[in-house]
C-alpha cells in the first residue's frame, strides 16, 4: 500500500492491484476537502446529512483525482442488505434519476464497462474490491456485519462468475479501511448470527462482550466462494482507530462522513 497527493487528496492504493495498468482503485480518507465538523473534512457520500454543495465539491475533487466526471462515479445508496447492481451500457444511457433509483438499496455494484468508476461508502463497515483481470470485470462491495453474514461478497463472486464468466480462482480481492476486531465489540445476538451462518471463527473472545473480526469473516467467505487466499489482500487499517485519517461512525455518530473505495476500468 502507499498514499499518493493529488489536489490535496490522498488516495489508499493497494499492491496487488497497482500491477494492473488498465484499472484504478483507491480508498480515500478523510483529508483534502470542504467539510466541516463531523464532516471534515472529505465525506463523500450523499446520504448522510452533510451539506450537499460541499458534498458535491468533495466528489468533484475525487472526480479531478481520478480522472472522470462526475457522471461516471456511481456509489449506492446502501442499507445493508445483499442486492447487487450491474452497471452496463443500458444502464447508463438511462438518466439520472432512474439510475439512483436503481441504486437504492444496492450493497454491491459490478461493471465491465471502462471509465465508469464504482466504489462504497463506508465508516467502519468492510468495503471490498474485487478484480477479475482475465475478464475484465471489477465490483465493489459494502460489508457492514449483516451483509457480511448474508454473504454479499461470496454472492458477488458468484454473480461475476454467472454473469461475466469469470473464474473465482482469478478473482484478486482487497479489504479495505474497517473497524478491526481489538474494538468492535457486538452484542450476543449478533455474535449468534456468526455462529449461526458458520462464521464462529470470526467472533473473538476474550473481552467482556463478543468482538467480531470482519477481515477474517469476508477472507473465510471469499475463500469458500473459490478465492485464493494469496489473492486477498486487506489493508488491515482500522477506522475507528485511526480515527483522524478515516470516518468512523463509531467516533462520530452516523451524523457524520463516509470514505469511498472504488474501483474502474480504464
Amino acid at each position: 500500500m502507499n498514499l499518493i497527493g493529488l489536489m490535496k487528496i490522498e488516495l489508499l492504493k493497494y499492491h496487488s492491484l497497482a500491477q494492473f495498468q488498465e484499472i484504478e482503485h483507491f480508498s480515500s480518507t478523510r483529508l483534502g476537502g470542504v467539510g466541516s465538523a463531523n464532516y471534515d473534512s472529505l465525506n463523500l457520500s450523499t446520504y448522510c446529512g452533510d451539506d450537499p454543495a460541499a458534498v458535491a465539491e468533495n466528489r468533484l475533487r475525487l472526480c479531478q483525482t481520478v480522472g472522470i466526471t462526475p457522471d461516471r462515479f456511481f456509489a449506492p445508496y446502501q442499507t445493508h442488505e445483499d442486492k447487487i447492481l450491474v452497471i452496463d451500457e443500458p444502464f447508463l444511457k438511462l438518466d439520472f434519476v432512474k439510475q439512483n433509483e436503481l441504486m437504492h438499496g444496492v450493497d454491491a455494484i459490478i461493471t465491465a464497462s471502462s471509465q465508469v468508476c464504482i466504489g462504497v461508502t463506508t465508516a467502519d463497515c468492510v468495503p471490498i474490491l474485487l478484480y477479475d483481470p482475465i475478464q475484465g470485470v471489477v465490483a465493489s462491495i459494502h460489508a457492514g456485519w449483516r451483509g457480511t453474514v448474508k454473504s454479499i461478497a461470496g454472492k458477488t463472486v458468484q454473480k461475476m462468475c454467472a454473469r461475466f464468466g469469470s473464474n473465482s480462482s482469478d478473482i484478486l480481492a482487497i479489504i479495505g479501511p474497517s473497524i478491526g476486531p481489538d474494538v468492535y465489540e457486538v452484542g450476543e445476538e449478533v455474535a449468534k448470527e456468526f455462529e449461526n451462518c458458520r462464521l464462529s471463527d470470526a467472533i473473538v473472545h476474550g473481552f467482556a462482550k463478543p468482538h467480531i473480526d470482519l477481515w477474517k469473516a469476508n477472507r473465510l467467505i471469499l475463500r469458500e466462494n473459490g478465492v485464493l487466499p494469496n489473492n486477498i489482500e486487506s489493508s488491515n487499517v482500522c477506522t475507528y482507530t485511526y480515527h483522524e485519517t478515516y470516518f468512523s461512525a463509531r467516533r462520530l455518530g452516523l451524523k457524520s462522513g463516509r470514505c469511498v473505495t472504488g474501483i474502474m476500468i480504464k
